[in-house]
C-alpha cells in the first residue's frame, strides 16, 4: 500500500535539508515543491498541491541556470490551477442552486 503522507513527510524533510544547506536558488528545491504537489494531489488536498506546484515553477524561475523542466513544472501548475478552479466554480453551482431551492 502507497503511504502519501509519508512521503509528504519525507520530502518536507528534505526541504528543510535543503533550506538549511543549499543556496535559496538550488533547482532541487524546486523539485522538492514539485514532489510535494504531486503527492498532495493523490491525498486530494487540491489548495496545498497548487500551492506547491506555483512555487516549483517560480524557484526554477530564479534559478541561475536555464532549467529544463521549466516547462513541465509550468504546466503541471497550470493543469492543477485549471482543475482547482473547475472544482471552486462546481462548488459554487451547488451553493447557489442549495440556495434557491430553500428559499
Amino acid at each position: 500500500m502507497l503511504d502519501y503522507n509519508r512521503a509528504l513527510e519525507y520530502y518536507q524533510k528534505a526541504l528543510l535539508m535543503q533550506r538549511k544547506h543549499l543556496v535559496p536558488t538550488h533547482p532541487a528545491r524546486a523539485t522538492s515543491y514539485y514532489k510535494m504537489s504531486c503527492v498532495l494531489q493523490l491525498l486530494g488536498e487540491l489548495d496545498s498541491a497548487t500551492y506547491y506546484a506555483r512555487l516549483a515553477f517560480k524557484q526554477l524561475q530564479h534559478t541561475s541556470v536555464s532549467h529544463s523542466r521549466i516547462n513541465e513544472y509550468k504546466k503541471r501548475y497550470d493543469e492543477l490551477f485549471q482543475e482547482l478552479l473547475t472544482q471552486r466554480i462546481q462548488a459554487f453551482e451547488i451553493n447557489s442552486m442549495s440556495r434557491e431551492t430553500n428559499q
